[in-house]
């Protein structure tokens, strides 16, 4: 194996141990995470080219079709077979007939499709370029025919290759965005024109870095929809090229250990009423509908783990015909693989009781994305905690965020709806603390109008907007060196973390909201019984000024503030009871508690009306608000969500 590659294969084994917890005692180094990855990268990947060699003959992008009676039976759901695909003039269409039949009339015809063909070129961000779709065309045009000339479609793809590796050569494209399906997407069309050779290996350079980047987080920053719709595919469309084609055994190896643990994600994400959690700028795809199953059955496909098969079918279950869109069906046989074994998924996510562990976290260190729940059924509880540093634009200024359901129903929620990414809602709401279940505090020392796109300087106690509506993230070295020079992405640190049959989260929230030069700790400690009791406990330490804790709950019946040295209980249901204590000089009166409520007057006042027709919200709430002013530079707010008996 080649030295490059083996320091590109020891730093994504040592980013994956990372991520499944295992990490530093694997690697006994007693630096902070941040310090060792960005010490391995420095070591190992400082050049660019990494000799890189594909050694099998086409089709080398999309995996063998297992073409069946069970693929076609599966087809049939969708009202689909060979006969369907050969009839329809579309391009896709067409490379699913001449992989299914092998027919010369769909060679000579998607060859015609395909040199009449105009692509658009490779953009930093909101790239429209689907070049990809030509080269998996081409390559089973060449496994078709491999003795044909190709001279014109190959040249199409070469021109559109080079625009798009300069893109990704200059500094735009950030990578937990554009540049990760860019980077991808450019592999996939180098691997269907090169064996080898100078292209082929500045694209491999740049799927590595989309590699490494998911491997540091496992899920996606910015968002499930963000993800499933836009970068998971593609991706997984690369990683599949590199194990077919690719030479590196271990390198094959860890990439089946990321998709394993991705494919994870998307299970723990998917709360006990089948939606995905939102946990950014969520758009209308968290319903599990259309868009996700063609990323899980490759995931599953790739892995051959039972786990993501049986999950696939589980969103065939609940969504039959709607799983697919029509214009993916062209996908299905090289996605889909017949043959997987699973268990059948018509108990809903019940089937995972007693597979599956209740508890799981995911990015350890760096994206911190925790799930906890007390079971696998519609009726169990779940909580998931946002917990980590900052990779992308599309993320919200939420570290220690959570939401909760309780016996299925949401009970603490997310007040952020996605309107555009320069809306008024959105920077001076959404994005921010003030729209979370989460703390702001007056002596937070960040900027509140960090760009000229914010048109108030709102002085609100949140969190620092390190990246509120634009990111250029050129590489996880980057990204790391960033962070470590300034603090600028970091956001929370984990300081214990256990999962037995009571959970126990404790994060140090401190760089999320003093990121210059006031002291003082900021503490979040989250405690999860497997009855669902769930225990949030806010703390500051060694600074002087008003704490504001606050929860976004369906089930109050008003905006309300407590700041009484009694506890307070309130009931939210049949079946739970929320107890509130506080430790402090009572702060309910003071200004900087009035302005809080004033901002979140304006802003909810207009929350409803967006959040029509968004598939993730859930519904209206109002605050409820733990308004403590420090004693002796101490102050505390503590929730416990209390099920009857």
């Amino acid at each position: 194996m080649r030295a490059s590659n083996i320091a590109l294969v020891s730093l994504l084994s040592w980013l994956i141990a990372i991520g499944t917890g295992f990490g530093l005692a694997a690697i006994g180094l007693g630096q902070t995470p941040f310090v060792q990855a960005e010490n391995l990268i420095k070591a190992n990947l400082t050049h660019k080219s990494a000799a890189v060699s594909l050694n099998t003959p086409h089709p080398r992008l999309t995996p063998a079709i297992q073409h069946g009676e069970n693929l076609t039976r599966y087809l049939a759901i969708f009202r689909q077979g060979p006969n369907q695909f050969c009839q329809e003039q579309r391009l896709t269409s067409q490379i699913t007939c001449l992989a299914l039949t092998g027919h010369p009339r769909a060679s000579t015809q998607l060859q015609t499709l395909i040199e009449a063909y105009s692509l658009s070129a490779c953009t930093a961000a909101g790239n429209k370029n689907d070049a990809w779709r030509l080269a998996i065309a081409l390559d089973q045009l060449k496994a078709a025919n491999p003795n044909v000339s190709y001279k014109v479609i190959e040249e199409k793809l070469k021109n559109s290759l080079q625009q798009c590796l300069d893109v990704l050569d200059a500094s735009s494209a950030s990578l937990w965005h554009g540049r990760f399906s860019l980077g991808a997407e450019a592999f996939i069309v180098a691997a269907s024109l090169y064996d080898e050779g100078a292209l082929l290996e500045r694209a491999f350079y740049h799927f590595k870095q989309s590699v490494l980047a998911l491997a540091l987080t496992e899920g996606w920053p910015g968002g499930f929809n963000y993800w499933v719709q836009n970068r998971g595919l593609t991706f997984y469309l690369a990683v599949n090229t590199y194990l077919q084609s690719g030479d590196d055994k271990e390198f094959k190896a860890q990439l089946q250990q990321l998709a394993l643990r991705n494919g994870l994600w998307h299970i723990y994400m998917t709360r006990p009423d089948g939606r995905v959690q939102a946990s950014g700028d969520e758009g209308s795809r968290t319903d599990l509908k259309e868009e996700s199953k063609k990323v899980l059955d490759l995931i599953a496909r790739i892995t051959q783990d039972p786990a993501i098969a049986t999950f696939a079918d589980y969103i065939q279950h609940q969504h039959g015909r709607d799983s697919y869109y029509r214009t993916d069906h062209w996908l299905i046989p090289f996605t889909f693989d017949p043959g997987l074994d699973h268990l059948p998924a018509d108990k809903g996510l019940a089937v995972f009781d007693g597979w599956l562990p209740n508890q799981a976290i995911f990015g350890r260190h760096y994206l911190n994305q925790i799930i906890l729940r007390t079971g696998w059924k519609s009726d169990d509880s779940y909580v998931l905690i946002n917990g980590g540093q900052q990779f992308s634009h599309h993320q919200h200024a939420d570290a220690g965020h959570f939401t909760y359901m309780f016996e299925g129903e949401p009970v603490a929620v997310d007040g952020a709806v996605y309107d555009s990414i320069l809306s008024d809602f959105r920077l001076n709401y959404g994005i921010r603390s003030n729209a979370k279940n989460l703390l702001n505090v007056s002596f937070a020392d960040t900027d509140y109008q960090p760009s000229s796109q914010f048109k108030t300087n709102q002085q609100d106690g949140s969190q620092h907007l390190s990246m509120p509506h634009g990111s250029a993230i050129r590489s996880v070295e980057h990204w790391l060196q960033e962070t470590r020079r300034s603090n600028k992405y970091k956001r929370a640190e984990i300081q214990h973390y256990t999962t037995n049959e009571t959970a126990q989260v404790i994060l140090d929230l401190t760089p999320a909201y003093l990121s210059g030069g006031t002291t003082g700790n900021i503490i979040r400690e989250f405690t999860f019984s497997n009855n669902g009791r769930l225990q949030i406990t806010d703390s500051v330490k060694q600074t002087g000024g008003i704490l504001l804790s606050h929860l976004n709950l369906p089930g109050l019946e008003r905006n309300t503030c407590v700041d009484s040295d009694q506890a307070e209980q309130i009931p939210l249901s049949d079946n739970l009871r929320l107890t509130i204590n506080t430790q402090g000089i009572p702060a309910c009166d003071t200004s900087f508690a009035a302005q809080f409520f004033d901002i979140l007057e304006k802003q909810l006042s207009r929350q409803q009306e967006l959040a029509k027709g968004k598939a993730w919200s859930d519904g209206p709430f109002h605050v409820l608000t733990g308004a403590v002013q420090t004693n002796q530079g101490k102050a505390r707010v503590v929730y416990d969500f209390q099920p009857l008996e």
